[in-house]
């Protein structure tokens, strides 16, 4: 399954989701080479790092995006995917524009978790509380997905 996952400049909520996501389902027992999780931004550069307050954000979960790469949004990322999860309402709009023969599997990422309306806080150059606000705010979005799309692990 090819899962992108999509923010403004794919240097923050998408990279953070992305490393919570694959732990999630680690922890949950799946197999990881079933899953292909890739990021990209709207208006994204390429080749930028995840932003310091993002990394900070990781690293208090113990997890490690140092190494990421930012890159846009193309129409071969959205042709490959099978799920594509937006921040925001606006961001998924735009998807839809952009690729309305894709519309089937474009969601927000609140919208797949079963919380329509809600969107995901940027926390691009605000304080580190802002970023670890918005990296528990998908945390807990991505504990509802996965149990979507592999189901609650036994404990």
């Amino acid at each position: 399954m090819n899962i992108l996952l999509v923010c403004t400049g794919n240097t923050c909520r998408s990279p953070m989701a992305a490393a919570m996501l694959r732990q999630i389902l680690r922890e949950y027992g799946a197999d990881l080479e079933q899953f292909h999780i890739v990021t990209a931004g709207l208006a994204a550069a390429s080749g930028w790092p995840a932003s310091p307050g993002a990394v900070y954000a990781m690293q208090l979960q113990g997890l490690d995006i140092s190494e990421h790469r930012s890159q846009a949004v193309n129409r071969d990322l959205v042709e490959k995917a099978d799920i594509i999860l937006a921040m925001t309402r606006a961001q998924r709009e735009h998807l839809l524009d952009k690729y309305p023969e894709h519309m089937l599997k474009i969601n927000t990422l609140a919208g797949m978790a079963g919380e329509n309306g809600l969107d995901i806080l940027d926390p691009f150059g605000m304080d580190a509380v802002k970023y670890v606000e918005s990296a528990n705010e998908i945390k807990r979005l991505l504990l509802n997905i996965a149990d979507k799309l592999i189901g609650k692990p036994d404990k």
